[in-house]
């Protein structure tokens, strides 16, 4: 599973923090709103000794737009409809959905 978040300009690896557990996941970003950025129940187990992170590209010149790029190995193959478990919305989409209100 893979999943990527543009890096806010002027952001380092020391304002990123990412929590991978066999069935939760969350990503915050220092400064940035809201905190934590994605988090929630995964939609299956992962195998979180195979699972890292990383800003990407790595050795980007400064000033060029980065991202945190997360990959999970799943515990099992499977497809996965989405990221989250039904009812574990990520914090973004639900700040989302207010603001449409």
């Amino acid at each position: 599973v893979e999943v990527s978040v543009p890096l806010p300009k002027g952001r380092v690896s020391h304002d990123v923090k990412c929590e991978i557990m066999p069935t939760r996941f969350s990503l915050a970003i220092r400064g940035e709103k809201p905190e934590p950025y994605l988090s929630g129940t995964l939609f299956r187990p992962i195998n979180v000794d195979e699972s890292h992170w990383q800003l990407w590209p790595v050795g980007a010149a400064e000033g060029e737009p980065r991202s945190i790029k997360v990959s999970m190995a799943k515990a099992k193959p499977s497809r996965w409809p989405t990221l989250f478990a039904a009812g574990a919305a990520s914090v973004v989409e639900t700040q989302e959905k207010k603001k449409d209100r």
